[in-house]
């Protein structure tokens, strides 16, 4: 019985481990969304504006570009938000995009 009762909490164990390594992974994962090539003279700014119609979401194209970047090599995390330049990839995410 007592073998049992270990066996069942190792199981039950195993599965929550394995659920919360799951959800992790998930939420690592960069949200649905669209590639978007920096072009010379874009600032985050305007192409917040351009793509999610504020200009101050510009916060939201770094979080989903370096959630991106790392599970992408193509793309390059952003560390200085007035350091992007022209031929780099951004992640625009798709929920809040301006109809253009």
């Amino acid at each position: 019985m007592i073998r049992r009762k270990l066996s069942l909490m190792t199981i039950a164990l195993l599965s929550f481990a394995l659920l919360v390594f799951t959800v992790g992974l998930a939420l690592a994962q960069a949200p649905a969304g669209q590639a978007y090539v920096v072009q010379p003279g874009d600032r985050l700014t305007t192409i917040a504006a351009q793509f999610l119609g504020d200009p101050g979401a510009y916060p939201q194209i770094i979080e989903t570009t370096n959630a991106k970047a790392a599970e992408d090599t193509s793309f390059a995390a952003i560390d200085d938000p007035d350091r992007i330049i022209a031929g780099q990839k951004l992640w625009i995410p798709v929920s809040g995009w301006a109809r253009t």
